[in-house]
């Protein structure tokens, strides 16, 4: 990333949200024929009812290379667990923060997903790097809901969907796709969560009953994913470019966007007020893109 190991802090400004947690108020089913509110996290192998419009099959979408349609066709006649990866990407080429992955093909909910190669950061946005992006006239100085941000090592939390948009842009790339931040936290082998599948503690993952209000970015290196990248569960939930609505569950895509319409953005990943459940790789809510929320920060992407 342009900003480099550059560090600066977040100082007064404005945007917080009370102090409910973006995992409060879960309630309803996420079976196909659920309803999901916006707020209510939802694994992403169950939520989806609606069906691609390229539902009839891999092979017939343009664009694919005969090599890449193999292992389209081998995911699509799997009858293993949706999220499995079938081509390993070449990872942990680690340059300023970010890592390179060499992107795949996967099972994202019922739908194939491949992804071109691309890099993401280690871990969240700290507030050393928006301070650089405050002092560079990027990005606008935010309140602190942490009262942290003496350490630049602190995530920033308490942005909107644009700000963070900003930022990325300030820095040179982008926010991830869903696609991309899912295929970074659950590696070749689809697990549950970014370290494997055993149930996340406090060594793993900051969440719900760990301490009070994020930790500092990269403190629990045994959550580390299968990437290399941190913080992937808990800590703070994180924006991704994608606006929320159901994953189809069926036929095959390259380098997903999400919708193209939608009142709600994307987050990912769970927070320090999250259950378990809320932790996982699939995990995922909508929220008001309008919103700075308390447990809620980014990190960057940029397509390679």
């Amino acid at each position: 990333m342009a900003v480099g190991s550059a560090l600066l802090a977040v100082t007064a400004g404005a945007q917080t949200s009370s102090p409910t947690g973006i995992d409060a108020g879960m309630e309803g089913g996420t079976g196909p024929d659920a309803e999901v509110p916006s707020d209510t996290w939802a694994a992403s192998a169950a939520d989806g009812s609606v069906t691609s419009s390229m539902e009839d099959a891999p092979g017939d979408a343009p664009g694919v290379a005969p090599a890449e349609q193999a292992l389209v066709d081998a995911v699509v006649e799997d009858g293993g667990a949706p999220g499995a990866v079938v081509r390993p990407a070449p990872h942990g080429v680690v340059f300023v923060g970010t890592i390179a992955l060499g992107g795949g093909v996967f099972r994202m909910g019922g739908r194939v997903v491949g992804l071109g190669s691309y890099a993401i950061d280690r871990t969240e946005v700290t507030a050393g790097r928006w301070r650089a992006c405050v002092a560079g006239g990027g990005c606008e100085a935010l309140y602190d809901p942490w009262r942290q941000r003496v350490d630049d090592r602190a995530p920033v939390a308490g942005v909107t969907w644009a700000q963070a948009a900003r930022f990325c842009t300030w820095a040179g790339g982008r926010l991830p796709t869903e696609a991309e931040w899912e295929f970074a936290a659950r590696g070749i082998d689809g697990r549950r969560y970014p370290w494997g599948e055993s149930l996340p503690d406090c060594a793993h993952a900051r969440l719900a009953g760990c301490g009070d209000g994020p930790g500092l970015t990269g403190a629990l290196p045994a959550g580390r994913g299968p990437s290399g990248a941190l913080d992937l569960a808990g800590n703070l939930a994180e924006w991704v470019v994608d606006r929320y609505g159901p994953l189809p569950s069926s036929g095959y895509v390259r380098d997903p966007e999400g919708p193209a319409r939608g009142d709600t953005r994307v987050v990912r990943g769970g927070s320090f007020v999250s259950s378990p459940e809320e932790v996982t790789a699939t995990a995922r809510a909508g929220v008001d893109p309008r919103e700075g929320r308390y447990d809620v920060g980014f990190r960057c992407a940029r397509r390679l």
